[in-house]
């Protein structure tokens, strides 16, 4: 299995990969993301529904998160009724095989034996999450591959785990059966195994440290999860989607082009070009915040042409005369450019300062809030699953659940992590309380991403 991976990586980095088209999300949709840890404590859902809240501002969804750390498939079609019938999808997304594939046996004798146990298994435990999806009545389905093991980088510097050599070769072939099952239902499929495999073999080539699969070799950081939405919008055929596209000829005060946008009382006096400029979507907002000193959501775009394929806000004015001119909207100066540059055209969304970005940034901030409260209601679930339903005490939220953890806190590792939260969490009004306040926020931010007509005005600068 070894032979296979090394001969896979040798080419990863020419190939071309193209997203498997699957359904936009439409007006109302429901929308479930059933994984693991990746997806539990992760943001690439949370970065996609950012997409949609700023490109398509009008299109209300819901996304759901519906992860739990350590689960396999097995897992999560045991808990498929209490932690996905629920929120009553229109559109369920499924992603497995990184806890599926096993772990520390690879560095062990007959670790090639223990990677085919691990996918026969694997497949065997699909079966019954199969019937249960096929069950569902109106939802869509798609599957999304693993993200990647890092078996290659060079971690000495933080070794918080030993490489599992062999692990990867198995992914590839539990990608192999996604691909294959998604086939034969008609279900929607994205890979990330294998551009992300490509990125880190890039990566690797300047960099024998580098991975976007985290330090631990398995959990993306929010450059990862980005790269990760990414590649699930473009599976959604969303590449070209642009912010807006204008063009103007400033000698004849005319619009030529106004692509999602529309373009209005045009007015130049020789030296001072202004218009008016009302979009139908906001800029996708690039900037939160690092995590844990990880690498960042926008570190991402030297990876990915995220910025070119869909967060393009493209302004070209031609027939200006040659000269710097300074750039404003709304009164605010953006930045200063020459005549030659905004003939070919600049790309708005690149300026973090216009007020349509800014106006973004706002909705962006009131998501990572109704993360961090969906984050608290993962934690609680979390702890529900991963070791409430062994102690046969599954959603028991009562004072014999508080004594049982409480007299394991100090000897097992989960419990120091999420004991905190379940403290508050088992109460009934406190969850509905954190459901009623994530409501709030979506709201909130359906009724502030609407775009806002702007004046742009274009002067020339006098040397």
């Amino acid at each position: 299995m070894r032979k296979t991976f090394l001969i896979i990586t040798c080419i990863l980095a020419s190939i071309s990969f193209s997203a498997q088209t699957i359904e936009r999300f439409k007006d109302g949709d429901r929308i479930v993301f059933l994984g693991n840890s990746i997806t539990d404590g992760g943001r690439y859902h949370s970065y996609i529904w950012l997409y949609y809240m700023t490109r398509f501002p009008n299109l209300r969804i819901q996304i759901f998160n519906s992860g739990i750390s350590a689960d396999n498939v097995l897992k999560m079609q045991k808990r498929f009724e209490t932690d996905v019938i629920p929120y009553k999808p229109t559109y369920l997304f499924l992603t497995f095989g990184m806890n599926d594939s096993g772990y520390e046996e690879y560095n062990k004798p007959g670790a090639e034996a223990f990677g085919e146990h691990k996918y026969e298994e694997t497949v065997r435990n699909f079966g019954p999450m199969e019937t249960k999806i096929k069950n569902l009545n109106n939802t869509k389905v798609a599957i999304i591959s693993p993200t990647p093991y890092e078996e290659i980088a060079d971690l000495t510097q933080s070794p918080l785990e030993k490489a599992h050599k062999g692990k990867t070769d198995v992914m590839l072939r539990i990608t192999d059966f996604q691909q294959k099952k998604s086939e034969e239902n008609n279900w929607g499929f994205v890979d990330l195994i294998h551009p992300m495999l490509a990125i880190n073999q890039k990566g690797q080539k300047a960099n024998p440290a580098f991975t976007i699969s985290g330090e631990d070799r398995v959990h993306p950081y929010n450059m990862g999860h980005m790269i990760m939405a990414y590649y699930i919008l473009k599976a959604q055929n969303l590449s070209g989607e642009k912010v807006a596209y204008i063009n103007i000829d400033a000698k004849k005060n005319k619009t030529l082009i106004a692509e999602n946008c529309k373009i209005s009382n045009i007015r130049n006096n020789g030296n001072k070009l202004s218009f008016n400029y009302l979009a139908n979507s906001l800029p996708y907002p690039i900037d939160t915040v690092h995590i844990w000193g990880s690498a960042s959501q926008y570190e991402a775009l030297e990876h990915i042409p995220f910025m070119e394929e869909m967060n393009d806000e493209r302004l070209i004015i031609q027939g200006l005369s040659d000269g710097k001119y300074q750039l404003a909207i709304d009164g605010e100066i953006i930045t200063e450019t020459s005549s030659q540059e905004l003939s070919k055209g600049i790309n708005l969304a690149e300026h973090t300062n216009t007020p349509q970005y800014q106006q973004a940034m706002a909705v962006m901030y009131l998501n990572e809030e109704r993360w961090e409260i969906e984050r608290r209601i993962r934690q609680y679930k979390g702890l529900q699953y991963r070791y409430l339903e062994g102690k046969g005490l599954l959603f028991e939220d009562s004072r014999k659940t508080l004594d049982q953890l409480q007299s394991e806190l100090d000897t097992h590792y989960m419990l120091p992590h999420l004991y905190p939260n379940y403290t508050k969490a088992r109460f009934e009004e406190i969850r509905k309380t954190w459901d009623m306040m994530q409501q709030l926020l979506i709201d909130r931010i359906y009724s502030i991403n609407k775009p806002i007509e702007r004046t742009i005005t274009i002067s020339k600068v006098e040397l």
